[in-house]
């Protein structure tokens, strides 16, 4: 028969209270950050959700509409679409390690997709792209690349490469007039590019790679596929 409480007490003592909180420095704070992440990814997830609805309705604009009215729906659908990016790099950030599973992939596609994104948005960009097998979640993979040249300014036009150097499968973006250096030496983000370079190098990182920064080119290399 189990003993009862008082009896386990006289025993043993009272159990500890909030054993994470009273004996380990750091607890409630650590507490506190994990209420705050499970707040943070369901705000971004009723974040996102309205956003489809808003781009089809934008489209629909686009097309019944004047040349003039068009091209302010045009701009407002390129600004709904980088506000889902920027909310799927939260989630990314948010989601719970191995969640997502990779699968094998041509880099050189999924940064040609990302050129075709950036290029909706606004930004010019030319790709020369070698095929390189990789294992990699293709979703997470294409925005951080996209997100990198979202950050290119207007009127610069950016060369996206992908390449091959040895186990490495390189990306690398050279545009002038991008401080990615400074973006990359941010320790937390201070506006939307360090938040995007940061981002990037954080996926780059979740592949086993890296990402680099010299003048006017980041590069991102991941091992290619075994």
């Amino acid at each position: 028969m189990s003993s009862t409480l008082p009896e386990r007490f006289s025993r043993t003592g009272p159990p500890p209270i909030n054993d994470a909180r009273v004996n380990h420095p750091g607890g409630e704070v650590r507490q506190r950050a994990d209420t705050s992440g499970a707040l943070l990814s369901l705000l971004a997830h009723d974040l996102r959700e309205p956003l489809g609805p808003i781009e089809l309705a934008l489209s629909m604009i686009i097309e019944a509409s004047s040349p003039d009215t068009a091209e302010i729906a045009g701009y407002a659908e390129a600004n709904c679409r980088r506000m889902q990016r920027l909310i799927d790099a939260v989630l990314w950030a948010m989601r719970p390690p191995g969640a997502l599973e990779r699968e094998p992939s041509d880099l050189a596609q999924i940064a040609s997709a990302a050129a075709e994104i950036a290029q909706v948005l606004g930004t010019a960009c030319s790709v020369v792209a070698e095929s390189c097998d990789v294992d990699v979640v293709p979703a997470a993979m294409r925005d951080a690349i996209a997100s990198l040249l979202d950050c290119v300014p207007e009127r610069v036009t950016a060369v996206l490469s992908v390449s091959r150097v040895g186990t490495r499968a390189m990306v690398s973006i050279a545009a002038d007039g991008v401080a990615w250096d400074q973006a990359l030496a941010c320790e937390e983000p201070r506006d939307r590019r360090s938040a995007f370079v940061l981002g990037a190098a954080a996926v780059f990182a979740e592949h086993g790679g890296a990402l680099e920064a010299h003048g006017g080119t980041v590069a991102g290399w991941i091992p290619v596929s075994a």
